[in-house]
């Protein structure tokens, strides 16, 4: 699963819009990862044998899965004045 490598954002009152490369933001995401991976893992350790140690160590792997599947999202957002687009791919 890859993360998405742009946002395409159209200000109101506007027929250009403006790209803005997400892939520069990758290494800061998978930085988070492995500290939440990291935590999760040691917010588990008291937990083992239960059901809620699972549930902090598999809390990384659902916040990556989440972030993936905001690609080919669009979000318009309108009024009665003008709108904002949004576009991920």
């Amino acid at each position: 699963m890859i993360p998405p490598f742009l946002l395409y954002v159209r200000p109101p009152k506007s027929r250009v819009g403006c790209w803005f490369p997400l892939i520069l933001l990758w290494p800061v995401l998978v930085f988070v990862a492995i500290v939440g991976t990291v935590v999760g893992l040691l917010m588990a350790l008291p937990y083992l044998g239960t059901s809620r140690a699972r549930r902090y160590a598999l809390l990384t792997p659902a916040w990556w899965r989440v972030v993936c599947a905001l690609r080919g999202l669009r979000v318009d957002v309108r009024d009665e004045t003008g709108g904002i687009g949004l576009a991920v791919k």
